[in-house]
This record gives C-alpha cells, structure tokens and sequence, in this order.
C-alpha cells in the first residue's frame, strides 16, 4: 500500500505510481516478477505452460480492449434494448471504472492481479453489450422487413 509520507512529500512519484497502476490494470501485465517457467519442475510442461500464459495475456488484452471500446460505444450510440438494460450497463461500466481507479489510486506500482475479483464484471459487462447489442441488430432488421 502506499504511505502517507510519499503521498505528501512526493506527490510527482504518487501521480507516477497511479498512472502506472492504472495502465497496468489494463494492459499486459509484467509476469517476469511472478512466473518462472523454468521453476515448473516437469520439463515437458514447460511449452504448453508458457503458451497457455501467453494465449491469455493476448485474451486478456482483447477482452480489456472490448470493455473499453464497447463502453464508449454504448454510452455514445444508446444502444440498450430497454431502460433496465441501459441501467446495468452503466452501473456495471461505472462499476470496473471506479474499482479499477481506486485500486490505483492505493496501490503501488503492479496492478493487474489486482483486478482479478474485476474480471467477473469486465465479462457480464461484455456479455450484456453482445446480447443488447444482437436484440437490437434483430430489431432493426425486423423493422426494415415489416
């Protein structure tokens, strides 16, 4: 956690850590601290591992770009089959978007395994777009046939 005296006495290196924290959250974490693929003990292990973490981290990385662009998308273009739907999603949106802030803003440095109790919301928000997203599209279409 951050302390008090760098918050005070350094607030350049606190607005430093929060920008860091921040991106890391979002963006492909640095898994050189934390995963050593030679420390698993069977070898034969060791490619399927290393291409399974890296398969993720790729995932990962679409899936956060999806969040974002689509929650752009969304509360731009108001693309919510009904007024319910419309209020989960910005509850949810709002939701990833504050948590992911106010783990930056208390955390030094590393942030993405911080937001793995987020990721749970980043897919059901996603989820939810994809089936607004579809009923809408099969709205229209039905309209224009009609």
């Amino acid at each position: 956690a951050v302390s008090l005296w760098l918050f005070y006495h350094k607030p350049g290196l606190y607005f430093k850590s929060v920008i860091r924290a921040y991106s890391d959250f979002w963006l492909l974490p640095n898994f050189i601290e934390y995963w050593d693929i030679n420390k698993i003990r069977f070898k034969i292990l060791r490619p399927p591992a290393d291409y399974w973490m890296k398969l993720e981290l790729f995932l990962w990385l679409i899936i956060n770009s999806l969040f974002i662009l689509g929650s752009i998308f969304f509360v731009i273009s108001g693309k919510y089959r009904n007024w319910q739907d419309k209020m989960l999603l910005i509850y949810l949106i709002s939701t990833v978007i504050s948590l992911s802030a106010i783990q930056a803003l208390v955390q030094y440095g590393d942030n993405w395994r911080f937001s793995v109790g987020i990721k749970p919301f980043i897919i059901l928000t996603l989820l939810i777009m994809a089936h607004n997203l579809r009923n809408t599209n099969k709205r229209h279409l039905t309209e224009r046939e009609n």
